[in-house]
Formats: structure tokens, sequence, C-alpha cells
């Protein structure tokens, strides 16, 4: 047990205490008042000064605790009030994060068009109960019968990654493609000789189009490089021309209206813009509100811009003024692939949920016909002189339709290896196809 430390003063007071036991005693036996007296006023004021001090002593104490007792709930409260800043700054970053959202639905005009899909849909679904007696008559009304021979002539390991576009240069015999490897290479179409190639952006590249002096290439970089054709015959024919830096997103898709010189680019950042081949200059630009761009093509004799876009939304503009024409109505899955026809009278949609949608340009209210095409992604489309469709899938196959036919009227042989690219040369009787495995396979096309 811990000793207890007495203060002088209490020292004191006990002494003169046991000093006024002794006073006291004298005086009874000896008749002695005073000291009785003297040393029982000093006993009291020791007494009343002890009292005093351990007053003192106490309310410093009560004190020290009241101050630990105010500094503990002072914390307390600091401790709260953090925790409430905490709280209304996390409300304020939620309310920051939902005004975020509501300007991105605003500024994308998601509401409007969810409802412009709902609509597309519901058009689709009347449309196709409509027509199921009409559709069937035309089926049984075609008698399509196509003999389809084809032939793989040429087997090129082009690329080290996929085959993202090609295109030919029917006057030379001359094959250009790109890929995600960010190479750019030129082909003798007929022997499948590498005539040139280049490392052409800095990363991987989408697209490819070419008229008889250049060959243009889009990609992720946003890029658009424009390349002369000097002479194949030189050991570097490719020369960079200019590049066109307008667009904020990826190059998807590029298409040449080849009379008026007029370049079409269709980019992730969701515009359709419209060059002059010659100078380099940008003639128009078109916002599609509906999405990014995936698919462009042209025809110059009407004057029409196909796009497709990540919503499904296939649009119509003006080629020279970017003007927004109409829309073809009746698909609501993501576009990958578009093409128009030699004649201008179809328009083919690739999807991706492996479908195909033709349209007549002059009945854009529904589309004419939906074929089930293949098991993945329609990743690219060509129309054949005869207005035979190709078509090229994520699962691997290629395959030929007619406008009136449910069913392939041919499907080539499958390779194991998936579809990227499809090209045909302006006669038709030579077919190119791109793989994701970097692959470049040439095949003979003879159609009776």
């Amino acid at each position: 047990m811990k000793a207890v430390k007495l203060h002088w003063l209490d020292l004191a007071e006990y002494l003169i205490l046991l000093s006024t036991v002794i006073g006291l005693i004298i005086y009874l036996f000896f008749d002695r008042l005073i000291w009785f007296l003297v040393l029982t006023v000093l006993s009291l004021t020791l007494n009343l000064v002890n009292r005093l001090r351990y007053r003192y002593k106490t309310n410093q104490k009560i004190a020290s605790s009241l101050k630990r007792l105010n500094q503990d709930s002072l914390d307390i409260n600091i401790n709260k009030i953090n925790q409430t800043e905490d709280s209304l700054e996390q409300i304020n970053l939620i309310e920051q994060g939902l005004n975020k959202i509501i300007k991105y639905l605003e500024d994308n005009r998601l509401i409007e068009r969810i409802s412009s899909l709902e609509n597309q849909q519901q058009t689709v679904l009347k449309s196709e109960k409509n027509s199921k007696e009409t559709k069937a008559t035309i089926l049984n009304n075609s008698h399509t019968k196509i003999n389809c021979n084809y032939e793989l002539i040429n087997s090129i390991q082009g690329h080290e990654d996929a085959v993202t576009s090609l295109v030919i240069n029917n006057q030379e015999n001359w094959l250009f493609s790109v890929s995600w490897d960010k190479t750019l290479k030129m082909w003798n179409l007929k022997t499948g000789e590498l005539i040139d190639s280049l490392e052409a952006h800095n990363q991987g590249i989408l697209a490819v189009t070419c008229n008889q002096q250049q060959v243009i290439t889009g990609g992720f970089d946003q890029e658009i490089k424009i390349w002369s054709i000097i002479n194949s015959q030189e050991k570097e024919p490719l020369k960079t021309e200019r590049t066109l830096t307008h667009h904020s997103g990826s190059i998807h898709d590029l298409a040449i209206a080849n009379q008026r010189d007029i370049l079409i680019s269709g980019s992730y950042d969701q515009t359709i813009k419209q060059w002059d081949l010659k100078n380099g200059d940008k003639i128009a630009s078109s916002l599609d509100e509906s999405g990014a761009i995936y698919a462009v093509d042209v025809y110059e004799a009407k004057k029409i811009i196909v796009s497709g876009s990540g919503d499904g939304t296939v649009n119509l503009w003006e080629l020279a003024t970017g003007k927004h024409q109409g829309i073809l109505y009746g698909n609501i899955s993501s576009v990958q692939s578009i093409a128009i026809s030699q004649d201008g009278e179809l328009v083919a949609v690739g999807c991706v949920d492996g479908t195909i949608k033709l349209w007549q340009l002059s009945k854009p209210e529904q589309p004419l016909s939906i074929l089930n095409a293949h098991d993945g992604q329609v990743m690219s489309l060509v129309f054949h002189p005869d207005n035979l469709l190709f078509s090229g899938g994520a699962e691997g196959s290629i395959k030929i339709w007619h406008k009136n036919s449910e069913k392939a009227l041919a499907v080539f042989p499958d390779l194991q290896q998936r579809i990227f690219s499809l090209a045909l040369n302006e006669s038709g009787d030579l077919l190119v196809s791109g793989t994701l495995e970097g692959m470049i396979r040439i095949w003979s096309v003879n159609l009776k």
C-alpha cells in the first residue's frame, strides 16, 4: 500500500493538537490556563488554514477534472464535426457525379436515343408482321439459281496482327492492306508479291482506301494520312503527301467519291468529315448525335453518303455539303460494316449481332430483307457487279447472298480463321480476304 505523504501544515496541526492536550493536563494539575489557551488558539488557526488549503486543492482538482471533461467533449465534438464534414464532402462528390451523369445524358441525348431505338424496334416489329406474306411471295417468285465456283489461288502471311482493311487499285492490279501492326503494305494482286511496306501510323490502322494516284489510311492515332503512289518500279513507291488532323477520335472507315476527288472519313468522335483530296482542305463536317461512326460508304451518282453508328442508326448525308438527308429505319444493332450496290439501289448494313439488313434507298422506312448471316459480327461487306453481296464474319466464314434469299447462295470453306476484311476487284472475279491472324487470301470467283 502506498504511504500518504503529509503536508507540513498537517504535521504542524497534529503537533499543536498534541501540545494542546499537554497544555490541558498542565492546566488541570498546575492551574496554568495560559498555555492551554495559547495552544488551543494555535490548533484552531492551523485547522482553519488546513481547511482552506483542502478546499483550494479540492477546487483545483474539480477544475482540472472539468477541464479534462470539456476537452474530451470538445474532441468528441470536433470528431463529429470532422465526420460531418467528411459526409458532406462525400455528398458533394456524389452530387457532382450525378451532375456529370445528367450532363452526359443531356449532351449525348441518350434519353432521346433510347426513345428513338424503341420507336425503331416497334417499327421493325410492325413491318415484319405486315410484310410476311409479301416477303414470302417475293422469295417464291425469285427462283434465284446461281452457280458459284471459287478457288483459293494465294495465301500470304501479310501482317503480324489483324488485317483490318483491304482495297484494290483496279487499273494497276495493286492490293493495299493495313493492320493493327501499324503497317501499310502494297502487293501485286496477280502474283502476291510484296511491293512496299512501311510503318504508316504510330498506332494500329483501321481503314484504307485508294484512287489511281493516292492511298489514304486512318487509325487509332486520330490521323488521316494521304500517300502518293510514285512508281511501282521504285524501291519505295509510297511517299507521304499530307496528314489530316481534324478528327478527335479514331478513324474507323474511309471512302472516296472519285469523280469529285472527295474523301469521306467516319470517326469515333461522332463526325463524318469530307475532304478535298487535291489540297487536303476540309469541305464539310457532320455531327452524328446517335454515336460513334463505325462504317461509311458513298454513292457518287446520287450524292449520298451512308454512315452507321454504335447505337445502330443508319444515317444518310449529302455529298459535298454534309447535310442530313434522312435515316434508314429498322435497325437497332451496332453497325460494323456498310456497302452500297454498284447501281446505287441497295444498301447493305452488317451488324454486331450477325445480321445483315438490306434497304432500297428509295424505301428507307423498313429493310427490304433481314439476313441471319453469321454467328459473330459481320466484319465486312462488298457488292459484286451483279448485285450479289459478299459478307465476312468474325466466326471465320465468307458467304454470298442474293437480296431475295434467306440462305446463302455459297459459303467459302472454313479455314478456322476469323475474317476481318474483304475486297473485290472491279470485274468481280478476284476476292481478297484478311483475317484476325494477319493472313491475306486471294480467291478466284466465277459466278454463273
